[in-house]
This record gives C-alpha cells, structure tokens and sequence, in this order.
C-alpha cells in the first residue's frame, strides 16, 4: 500500500495498466487496492475513463530513509498510522527504548490537544511528531520549555515563507488569529525527580479542507498557495 500512495501522490492520472505493471497484477485487482486505500487513509480517488486514476489532492510524503539519515541528535520512527505520537513515545519508554528518541506519522487516529482536544490529523498532510526527552532533576526544567519550543516552531514557519505567524503563549501558532500549529507537554515519571517528558508538535501544513475542526484554523498551503514539502518542514524543525 505504501508503494501505491508514493505512485499517485503527485496528483497526476496513473493508469490502471500503469499501476497493474507496477504490482504485477491486474486492473480489477488494483481497483480492489484502490478502495483499500481510500478506506485507510481517507483520501479522494477519481477515477476517469481514459486517463486512470489520480489523487484529487497531491501529497507531500515523510521521506522515511531521508529523516532517519538526517536526524543527528536522537532517532526517529516514522510511522503510517498511530493512535497518537506522544502515546507512541510513552509506549516505546515502557518497552526500554532510551531517551531521547522522537515519532512522526503521517496520520493519526486519536492526536491529542489541550484540555482532552483531538487534534484532527488526515493522512499525509500535515506534521505530526513528538520528541521525548529525559529529565533528572525534575519538572522545574519545565520552565520555559514550552516557550522556547514555540519559538522554534515559530522560526520554523518563518523559514518556511511565513512572515505572518505569531505565537501565542505558551501553546498555540495563529496567522491572523487562526490557527496553524500547537505544542503539548506530557510528563512521564515523578515531577519531582526523574521523570519523562514528551513534547508534542502538530503544524496544518497541506490541509485545505476539513470541517472536523470547531475553530478558526488555516494552513501554510493556504497562506503560500503551494504544497509544502513536509520532510524538508521536519528537517527544518529539528535544526
């Protein structure tokens, strides 16, 4: 499936002899996977006699082999689907993975907000990822950590061609009073002592629809006018 979704997400028509080439298989059979995916990822396929198949809104894939030879300062997992990147971070903790490691997906099914939000989080559109670092002297090391975690998602955005954004203390990225990016901290462990903590980044990168969301929003496709390369985004954030 993975195969399939890096052939169609440059929004152009791919035909079913195409595809049927591609995986040594028929055109019905790609019609099979076809509805497979849209069912998984909920992405929009038209399909056009003549021409074959295309995604109605081109995508910019996490490049998988490109983020985890560039990442130097900790590894990273790069997912399809998670219920949550900082739930993932939390799980791979119990399992004795050792800080600091980050997640990113392109998807989530439960993306966590403020106060018990979700953060709505379509496939292959927007940025989803989570650091988890250690601490040893407890959460007072908190301190200005979310600031300073904005501020960088800020120059981030800044670098990417958004001259407009600003952050609004101590959680939320707005472009004229919508919103375009948010951070969340969840802390593992004694707040006391030695504890966890993950940091959470979500940013609306390519998304241009979506009537799930309760609040004004927007995204950096709608303030550039073009697809934002969303790896060369991740890269950028973690410099």
């Amino acid at each position: 499936m993975n195969l399939l979704i890096k052939l169609l997400a440059d929004g152009k028509f791919h035909s079913g002899e195409e595809l049927g080439l591609a995986f040594q298989i028929s055109r019905s059979a790609i019609w099979k996977r076809l509805k497979k995916l849209e069912a998984f990822a909920h992405l929009d396929i038209q399909k056009v006699k003549g021409k074959g198949y295309r995604l109605i809104t081109p995508l910019s894939l996490l490049d998988s082999k490109q983020l985890k030879l560039t990442f130097q300062h900790w590894p990273i997992k790069v997912l399809n689907n998670v219920d949550s990147t900082n739930t993932e971070c939390f799980r791979l903790l119990a399992n004795n993975l050792t800080a600091p490691f980050a997640v990113t997906a392109e998807q989530q099914s439960n993306g966590k907000g403020r106060r018990g939000r979700q953060w709505i989080s379509p496939f292959g559109q927007n940025l989803y990822f989570s650091l988890l670092i250690g601490l040893k002297n407890g959460s007072t090391q908190l301190q200005g950590l979310s600031l300073s975690v904005g501020l960088a998602v800020l120059n981030t955005l800044k670098k990417a061609g958004l001259a407009t954004v600003g952050l609004k203390w101590p959680n939320d990225l707005l472009v004229n009073n919508k919103k375009i990016a948010g951070i969340l901290l969840e802390i593992n462990g004694d707040p006391a002592d030695i504890c966890h903590v993950v940091i959470g980044i979500g940013v609306n990168v390519n998304m241009l629809l979506n009537g799930q969301i309760d609040q004004a929003w927007t995204s950096l496709q709608y303030e550039l006018n073009n697809l934002v390369d969303r790896t060369t985004l991740l890269l950028d954030l973690n410099n």
